[in-house]
């Protein structure tokens, strides 16, 4: 089995740029596996998309390049994983591609649909997650 390398290219928003694809996920959960080879998959097709490859600073103009980013990607690709929930950012981001007209591609990582269509039933992964953000 070929071992693992973690991809070291690195790509920066421009704002004149129409991007094809917007990934979002959570970084702790999915980057150095799902994340990096769906990546690694993209970058062989020539497809431009944006993709958090490094750790962003919070603030309002890292949420504003994120946005524009988002609105203008052709298709958003939220990767839903067990902890994506816990980050009131990757929430922030499919409030965001709904916004779009965009095509939204959900994948759905070691969590099932249904988790993340009804977060309150009882083994649903999202449901403390959703129960935290209400209480602030």
């Amino acid at each position: 089995m070929e071992e693992y390398k973690p991809s070291t290219t690195k790509f920066a928003f421009q704002s004149d740029n129409r991007y094809h694809m917007f990934l979002s996920f959570r970084g702790p959960d999915v980057r150095k596996t799902l994340a990096d080879h769906l990546f690694q998959a993209l970058l062989a097709t020539g497809l431009s998309f944006f993709l958090d490859s490094h750790k962003l600073e919070k603030g309002e103009t890292t949420w504003k390049s994120l946005e524009k980013a988002i609105q203008s990607s052709t298709i958003q690709i939220p990767i839903f994983s067990q902890g994506y929930a816990d980050s009131t950012w990757c929430l922030k981001e499919v409030v965001a591609m709904l916004r779009t007209r965009g095509l939204i591609i959900p994948l759905f990582y070691h969590v099932d649909l249904t988790d993340v269509k009804y977060p309150e039933k009882e083994s649903s992964p999202y449901k403390q997650s959703f129960l935290k953000h209400v209480e602030f």
